[in-house]
Protein backbone atom coordinates (compact mmCIF):
# COMPACT_ATOMS: atom_id res chain seq x y z
CA UNK A 1 0.00 0.00 0.00
CA UNK A 2 1.23 3.46 -0.84
CA UNK A 3 0.13 5.10 2.41
CA UNK A 4 -1.11 4.08 6.20
CA UNK A 5 -4.95 3.85 6.30
CA UNK A 6 -5.89 5.69 9.44
CA UNK A 7 -9.28 6.53 11.69
CA UNK A 8 -9.66 10.48 10.93
CA UNK A 9 -9.11 11.17 14.80
CA UNK A 10 -5.82 10.28 14.66
CA UNK A 11 -4.90 11.96 11.04
CA UNK A 12 -3.61 14.71 12.76
CA UNK A 13 -1.63 12.53 15.30
CA UNK A 14 0.40 10.40 12.96
CA UNK A 15 1.51 13.58 10.68
CA UNK A 16 2.96 14.76 13.73
CA UNK A 17 4.69 11.62 14.37
CA UNK A 18 5.98 11.48 11.03
CA UNK A 19 7.18 14.95 11.72
CA UNK A 20 8.62 14.35 15.34
CA UNK A 21 10.48 10.93 14.23
CA UNK A 22 12.48 12.75 11.10
CA UNK A 23 13.17 15.76 13.46
CA UNK A 24 14.79 13.30 15.81
CA UNK A 25 16.92 11.38 13.16
CA UNK A 26 20.49 12.89 12.62
CA UNK A 27 21.69 14.15 9.62
CA UNK A 28 22.72 11.04 8.23
CA UNK A 29 19.92 9.29 9.14
CA UNK A 30 17.84 7.03 6.29
CA UNK A 31 15.16 9.63 6.57
CA UNK A 32 16.99 13.01 6.68
CA UNK A 33 15.46 13.77 2.87
CA UNK A 34 12.47 14.31 4.45
CA UNK A 35 11.11 17.58 4.01
CA UNK A 36 9.35 18.01 7.05
CA UNK A 37 8.10 21.65 7.07
CA UNK A 38 7.31 22.10 3.49
CA UNK A 39 6.66 26.03 2.39
CA UNK A 40 6.26 27.06 -1.62
CA UNK A 41 6.59 29.83 -2.95
CA UNK A 42 3.56 28.69 -5.56
CA UNK A 43 0.70 26.40 -5.21
CA UNK A 44 2.03 23.14 -5.52
CA UNK A 45 -1.70 21.40 -6.59
CA UNK A 46 -1.00 22.83 -9.87
CA UNK A 47 -2.20 19.75 -11.78
CA UNK A 48 -5.08 19.47 -9.66
CA UNK A 49 -6.00 15.88 -8.48
CA UNK A 50 -8.04 12.53 -9.62
CA UNK A 51 -9.13 9.46 -8.54
CA UNK A 52 -8.92 6.17 -10.34
CA UNK A 53 -9.33 2.06 -10.75
CA UNK A 54 -12.39 2.13 -8.16
CA UNK A 55 -13.23 -1.47 -6.40
CA UNK A 56 -16.13 -1.97 -3.74
CA UNK A 57 -14.32 -0.78 -1.26
CA UNK A 58 -11.75 1.99 -2.32
CA UNK A 59 -9.83 3.28 -5.62
CA UNK A 60 -6.20 5.07 -5.76
CA UNK A 61 -6.13 8.94 -5.38
CA UNK A 62 -3.82 10.74 -7.53
CA UNK A 63 -1.89 13.74 -7.29
CA UNK A 64 1.77 15.42 -8.18
CA UNK A 65 3.46 18.38 -6.26
CA UNK A 66 4.43 20.57 -9.02
CA UNK A 67 4.87 24.61 -8.27
CA UNK A 68 6.25 24.91 -11.40
CA UNK A 69 4.98 21.82 -13.22
CA UNK A 70 6.32 22.73 -16.67
CA UNK A 71 9.75 22.67 -15.80
CA UNK A 72 10.26 19.94 -13.93
CA UNK A 73 7.87 20.53 -11.50
CA UNK A 74 9.50 22.97 -9.18
CA UNK A 75 10.45 20.97 -5.89
CA UNK A 76 13.35 20.54 -4.26
CA UNK A 77 15.01 17.00 -4.04
CA UNK A 78 13.16 16.05 -1.15
CA UNK A 79 10.91 13.36 0.30
CA UNK A 80 7.57 15.09 1.14
CA UNK A 81 4.96 14.26 3.85
CA UNK A 82 1.43 14.67 2.46
CA UNK A 83 -1.85 14.58 4.08
CA UNK A 84 -4.39 13.01 2.40
CA UNK A 85 -8.64 12.82 3.49
CA UNK A 86 -11.56 10.94 2.71
CA UNK A 87 -15.16 12.16 4.08
CA UNK A 88 -18.75 11.36 3.34
CA UNK A 89 -18.89 15.35 2.28
CA UNK A 90 -17.47 18.12 0.55
CA UNK A 91 -16.86 20.09 3.43
CA UNK A 92 -14.94 17.31 5.29
CA UNK A 93 -17.30 17.74 8.33
CA UNK A 94 -17.00 13.53 8.16
CA UNK A 95 -13.79 12.15 7.45
CA UNK A 96 -13.82 8.77 7.06
CA UNK A 97 -10.44 7.51 6.15
CA UNK A 98 -7.04 9.82 6.38
CA UNK A 99 -3.60 9.18 6.12
CA UNK A 100 0.11 10.51 5.48
CA UNK A 101 1.93 9.69 2.05
CA UNK A 102 5.14 10.49 1.23
CA UNK A 103 5.67 12.19 -2.29
CA UNK A 104 9.36 11.55 -3.73
CA UNK A 105 11.41 12.79 -6.08
CA UNK A 106 11.89 9.75 -7.61
CA UNK A 107 8.44 9.55 -8.86
CA UNK A 108 8.73 13.43 -9.21
CA UNK A 109 6.87 14.15 -6.03
CA UNK A 110 3.71 12.03 -7.59
CA UNK A 111 1.49 10.10 -5.36
CA UNK A 112 -0.58 7.46 -5.73
CA UNK A 113 -2.69 6.64 -2.46
CA UNK A 114 -4.22 3.32 -2.56
CA UNK A 115 -7.80 4.19 -0.08
CA UNK A 116 -9.55 1.02 1.19
CA UNK A 117 -12.50 0.09 4.05
CA UNK A 118 -14.85 2.45 2.17
CA UNK A 119 -18.80 1.33 1.72
CA UNK A 120 -19.98 0.29 -1.88
CA UNK A 121 -22.05 1.68 -4.53
CA UNK A 122 -21.47 4.92 -3.01
CA UNK A 123 -20.06 8.77 -3.63
CA UNK A 124 -16.88 10.23 -1.33
CA UNK A 125 -14.80 13.15 -1.41
CA UNK A 126 -11.00 13.59 -1.12
CA UNK A 127 -8.47 15.64 -0.75
CA UNK A 128 -4.75 16.33 0.14
CA UNK A 129 -2.62 18.93 2.43
CA UNK A 130 1.06 19.36 2.60
CA UNK A 131 1.95 22.27 4.70
CA UNK A 132 -0.52 25.24 4.52
CA UNK A 133 -1.65 24.11 1.07
CA UNK A 134 -4.73 22.28 0.38
CA UNK A 135 -6.01 20.41 -3.31
CA UNK A 136 -9.24 20.71 -4.87
CA UNK A 137 -11.67 18.83 -3.62
CA UNK A 138 -12.07 15.68 -5.76
CA UNK A 139 -14.95 13.12 -6.25
CA UNK A 140 -14.93 8.81 -5.84
CA UNK A 141 -17.42 6.87 -6.53
CA UNK A 142 -16.81 2.85 -5.34
CA UNK A 143 -18.44 0.03 -7.45
CA UNK A 144 -21.23 -1.86 -6.65
CA UNK A 145 -20.97 -5.24 -4.54
CA UNK A 146 -21.26 -8.64 -6.93
CA UNK A 147 -24.64 -9.13 -6.91
CA UNK A 148 -25.75 -6.08 -6.33
CA UNK A 149 -29.09 -4.06 -8.07
CA UNK A 150 -28.19 -1.67 -9.97
CA UNK A 151 -30.18 1.32 -11.15
CA UNK A 152 -28.54 2.80 -13.49
CA UNK A 153 -24.52 2.89 -14.90
CA UNK A 154 -23.89 6.09 -16.96
CA UNK A 155 -20.09 6.19 -18.39
CA UNK A 156 -18.34 7.89 -20.65
CA UNK A 157 -15.75 7.07 -23.43
CA UNK A 158 -12.80 8.97 -24.21
CA UNK A 159 -9.83 8.79 -26.44
CA UNK A 160 -7.40 10.19 -28.78
CA UNK A 161 -6.70 13.50 -26.72
CA UNK A 162 -3.95 15.40 -29.18
CA UNK A 163 -3.63 18.92 -27.35
CA UNK A 164 -1.78 20.66 -30.01
CA UNK A 165 -5.07 19.62 -32.74
CA UNK A 166 -8.16 21.16 -30.62
CA UNK A 167 -10.01 21.81 -27.43
CA UNK A 168 -11.14 19.09 -24.66
CA UNK A 169 -14.01 21.23 -24.19
CA UNK A 170 -16.19 17.76 -24.36
CA UNK A 171 -14.64 16.76 -21.19
CA UNK A 172 -17.22 19.68 -20.07
CA UNK A 173 -19.96 18.89 -21.42
CA UNK A 174 -19.36 15.53 -19.43
CA UNK A 175 -19.53 17.34 -15.98
CA UNK A 176 -22.65 18.36 -16.52
CA UNK A 177 -23.91 14.59 -17.79
CA UNK A 178 -23.92 13.11 -14.38
CA UNK A 179 -21.76 10.21 -14.74
CA UNK A 180 -20.42 7.37 -12.76
CA UNK A 181 -17.54 6.58 -14.13
CA UNK A 182 -15.35 7.84 -17.72
CA UNK A 183 -13.53 5.18 -19.08
CA UNK A 184 -10.15 6.60 -21.52
CA UNK A 185 -8.62 4.35 -23.87
CA UNK A 186 -5.76 6.12 -25.28
CA UNK A 187 -3.91 7.77 -26.76
CA UNK A 188 -3.92 10.65 -23.23
CA UNK A 189 -1.06 11.97 -24.09
CA UNK A 190 1.47 12.40 -27.71
CA UNK A 191 5.27 12.96 -27.75
CA UNK A 192 5.10 14.60 -30.93
CA UNK A 193 3.65 17.23 -32.90
CA UNK A 194 1.89 16.93 -36.69
CA UNK A 195 -1.23 17.81 -38.51
CA UNK A 196 -2.86 21.69 -37.58
CA UNK A 197 -1.96 23.16 -34.72
CA UNK A 198 -4.15 24.93 -32.43
CA UNK A 199 -2.60 25.32 -29.83
CA UNK A 200 1.30 24.31 -28.83
CA UNK A 201 2.55 22.20 -26.75
CA UNK A 202 5.14 22.94 -23.17
CA UNK A 203 8.19 22.57 -25.63
CA UNK A 204 8.73 22.41 -29.56
CA UNK A 205 10.98 20.01 -29.30
CA UNK A 206 8.87 16.68 -28.30
CA UNK A 207 9.31 14.47 -25.54
CA UNK A 208 12.19 11.48 -25.28
CA UNK A 209 13.53 12.08 -21.69
CA UNK A 210 11.98 11.14 -18.99
CA UNK A 211 11.66 15.00 -17.71
CA UNK A 212 10.11 15.40 -21.48
CA UNK A 213 7.52 13.05 -20.45
CA UNK A 214 6.70 14.64 -17.14
CA UNK A 215 6.57 17.92 -18.65
CA UNK A 216 4.17 16.70 -21.13
CA UNK A 217 1.95 15.24 -18.91
CA UNK A 218 1.75 18.26 -17.13
CA UNK A 219 0.93 20.20 -20.02
CA UNK A 220 -1.98 18.24 -20.71
CA UNK A 221 -3.05 18.23 -16.97
CA UNK A 222 -2.69 22.11 -17.39
CA UNK A 223 -5.84 22.23 -19.44
CA UNK A 224 -8.81 23.00 -17.18
CA UNK A 225 -11.30 20.92 -18.63
CA UNK A 226 -9.70 17.11 -18.45
CA UNK A 227 -8.71 17.82 -15.14
CA UNK A 228 -12.33 19.11 -14.19
CA UNK A 229 -13.56 15.92 -14.97
CA UNK A 230 -10.66 13.83 -12.99
CA UNK A 231 -11.50 16.06 -10.29
CA UNK A 232 -15.86 15.07 -10.49
CA UNK A 233 -15.47 11.12 -11.74
CA UNK A 234 -13.26 8.33 -11.09
CA UNK A 235 -11.46 7.08 -14.56
CA UNK A 236 -10.59 3.59 -15.59
CA UNK A 237 -7.27 4.01 -17.99
CA UNK A 238 -6.91 1.11 -20.47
Amino acid sequence: MSALLQQPDRSRRLLLQAFAGIAGLGVGGPAARLLARPSFADYPFTLGVASGEPSVDGAVLWTRLAPDPLHGGGMPERDVAVQWQVAHDAAFARIVRSGVAIASPHWAHALHVEVEGLAPDRWYHYRFIVGDAVSPVGRLRTLPAAGADMARLRLAVASCQHYEQGYFNAYRHMLADDLDCIVHVGDYIYEGAWGAQVRLHESPRGAYTLEDYRNRHACYKRDPDPTAAHAAYPWMIN
